[in-house]
């Protein structure tokens, strides 16, 4: 009996899995942030969950207590829930907005392989946010990384360079390039000073390069009123601070010196990406073709 309990048949299609989780890699709530947006505005439907009983611990993530007509007390329990939606060319988006795990790493890691392919996965990304030295006043940048020389060639991507204490999402990655399952991390920087409440802006930078790439929409712009509000809390805070209100000017001289796109700025990601794509469902090797 496995973890990963479905709710609904899946319809034999290949997807794009894309998945954040709460805790180490997500800054801000940027990341978990980006895959809640897109699921609301994908009208993305319940597919699975993985059942969290051996994976959390219920003193750090906490159930919830509700009461009906004052009489019927209900509990809902944790949990990583995964959503799926078809878009309008007939391809099918697997998201997972989902808590990391305090216990049985490496089960948890197996369950999310299985669920990659069951439902077809041709690309796994991952969506992560760490804090960094990025002034609010600029739009952070976006780095996307993978192992796979496919998508390296392909789409200009970085390889991963870190070593050191890593989360959930290192541990999958590592054993879905064990597993020769392709898949992309895309990882913003939200500023340091402000890390402790929701960014939509770094949710918002993560989304529009997601949609560069893959050709999905993913309604980034819809977020644009919650950032200029983030942007004005932000401001207000750093104005009240003598020492706060001289070190922007640095981070943003420091960002403007350094600022050129993570990912390529080509017009034709997205084409490309459907090429990718094709070239799988043909069989053809994706590396060869455009790179």
């Amino acid at each position: 009996m496995t973890d990963l309990v479905w709710e609904r048949d899946w319809p034999e299609r290949t997807s794009t899995l894309v998945l954040a989780f709460s805790g180490w890699f997500d800054a801000a709530s940027a990341a978990t942030g980006a895959v809640d947006h897109l699921i609301a505005h994908t009208g993305a439907t319940r597919l699975a969950h993985i059942d969290s009983e051996r994976f959390l611990d219920a003193q750090q993530v906490r159930p919830h207590v509700s009461i009906t007509d004052g009489v019927t007390r209900t509990i809902t329990w944790p949990d990583n829930t995964i959503y799926a939606s078809t878009d309008d060319d007939g391809h099918e988006l697997v998201l997972l907005s989902g808590i990391e795990p305090h216990y049985a790493w490496r089960d948890f890691a197996d369950l999310l392989v299985e669920l990659a392919t069951a439902t077809s996965a041709q690309l796994v990304i991952s969506l992560g946010a760490t804090a960094s030295q990025t002034p609010h006043t600029r739009m952070p940048m976006v780095r996307a990384s993978s192992t796979d020389d496919a998508l390296v060639h392909r789409f200009g991507l970085h390889r991963p360079h870190y070593e050191g204490p890593t989360g959930i999402v290192g541990v999958l990655h590592a054993e879905l390039d064990t597993r020769r399952i392709a898949a992309m991390s895309m990882q913003v920087g939200v500023p340091h000073y402000a890390s402790a409440t929701p960014n939509p802006k770094a949710s918002m930078a993560l989304l529009t390069s997601l949609e560069r790439v893959t050709g999905i929409p993913t309604g980034h712009d819809v977020l644009t009123d919650a950032v200029t509000e983030w942007e004005q809390m932000v401001d207000d805070a750093v104005s009240e601070s003598a020492e706060g209100a001289g070190y922007l000017p640095q981070l943003e001289a420091r960002y403007d010196a350094a600022a050129t796109s993570e990912l390529p700025s080509s017009d034709d990601l997205a084409a490309d990406f459907e090429r990718y794509l094709r070239d799988l469902d043909e069989g053809d090797d994706p590396g060869t073709d455009g790179a």
